[in-house]
């Protein structure tokens, strides 16, 4: 508990509840909101906290995601072991710059997101 009770085939939010103990739950399913024959129960995510990543790396090959990126905090993740140097040290410079983010980020000097600091700094190296 808590769990989220539904309809079975039903479309968008019609038919559906929460119930946060086994009388809740009773009730929900003796309800019209149990009309049709079959009733599903299902884990509930209310009151969890949505966190906002989106994606920093893309496996060209087949379109995988081998990094996130937290859209406001210094946060961000990379599936390709940059430590390896798969060249001549061609993704060391993630550290470098999450580290110089991270230190703007306590001072409160920073003049731009994570994520914008990696895609210029990444342009610079095409350049």
């Amino acid at each position: 508990y808590p769990v989220m009770v539904r309809t079975a085939y039903a479309l968008g939010g019609m038919g559906s509840g929460f119930a946060s103990n086994e009388q809740e739950l009773a009730a929900l399913v003796k309800s019209p909101l149990a009309s049709g024959s079959q009733v599903i129960i299902d884990k509930s995510l209310k009151g969890w906290k949505e966190v906002e990543y989106e994606e920093l790396f893309v496996n060209e090959n087949d379109r995988t995601n081998e990094g996130l990126i937290h859209k406001t905090r210094p946060i961000m993740t990379a599936q390709f072991h940059p430590e390896a140097m798969a060249g001549p040290m061609d993704t060391n410079f993630l550290f470098d710059v999450f580290l110089d983010h991270v230190k703007q980020t306590k001072m409160g000097q920073v003049t731009m997101t994570l994520k914008e600091r990696l895609t210029h700094r990444m342009l610079q190296k095409k350049g």
